[in-house]
């Protein structure tokens, strides 16, 4: 499965979002590098939501993962995931700092990143102990919601519990609904971000994504005109 793989490899999505008749907003994250327009100062030329306080909690999250105090991290983490309005933070080098201490090797993809978005790319690269802890504490409040879903037919409920709940094994079974749904009908870029947003939650691929779900991404992603994963 080598030729699928390259075709759904980690990669980011310029696109923002897709609305339509019957349809639902889909997001990606994190914000490509280049994503936002920028002055020739560099800085962004519209004004970005900023929160201070979203900031502290961000900075609590990685002091509490560079600890490893899990419970205190993951509940954080989640509560920045579940914001019902997601904002920017400048990423400064002191925030870099501390960020890269926190979890090795990760890596903003912006100077102005989503904070909902880094929230996930963090849970993402969580260790496997704490992970599990955070599966343990949202997949029961996932499962409930894509049992809901699934019974009434609700997309905007199968895309909220793919926002939320993407790093539990219901939340990625929304992910593959929505994008398998998507696809059926034709509306290849939305099937694509879908696919896109379940393979940036787990960039290792730790959950082990099944041959028809890659290769579903595959047909979405190269019906839709992205092409140039690496």
């Amino acid at each position: 499965l080598s030729w699928v793989w390259a075709f759904v490899s980690v990669g980011f999505l310029t696109i923002l979002g897709v609305y339509g008749r019957g349809q639902v907003q889909i997001q990606p994250f994190p914000l490509p590098p280049g994503g936002i327009p920028r002055d020739p100062a560099g800085e962004p030329v519209v004004e970005l939501p900023r929160d201070p306080d979203t900031k502290r909690r961000l900075e609590a999250a990685l002091d509490y993962i560079r600890s490893k105090e899990w419970p205190q991290a993951t509940s954080i983490l989640q509560s920045l995931i579940d914001s019902r309005e997601d904002v920017f933070i400048r990423m400064t080098p002191e925030l870099s700092k501390l960020m890269t201490e926190a979890v090795p090797g990760i890596k903003a993809g912006s100077l102005d990143m989503s904070v909902r978005s880094l929230a996930n790319s963090l849970v993402a690269r969580l260790p496997k102990e704490a992970l599990e802890l955070y599966q343990t504490a949202q997949e029961p409040k996932a499962r409930g919601l894509l049992k809901e879903a699934r019974e009434n037919g609700n997309l905007e409920l199968l895309a909220k519990i793919m926002r939320s709940f993407l790093h539990t094994p219901a939340g990625r079974e929304a992910a593959i609904s929505l994008g398998t749904y998507y696809l059926d009908r034709g509306n290849d870029l939305a099937a694509s971000l879908c696919f896109d947003k379940l393979i940036q939650a787990d960039p290792d691929d730790n959950f082990g994504m099944t041959s028809p779900t890659l290769l579903k991404a595959a047909v979405a992603m190269r019906r839709s005109g992205d092409l140039d994963r690496k």
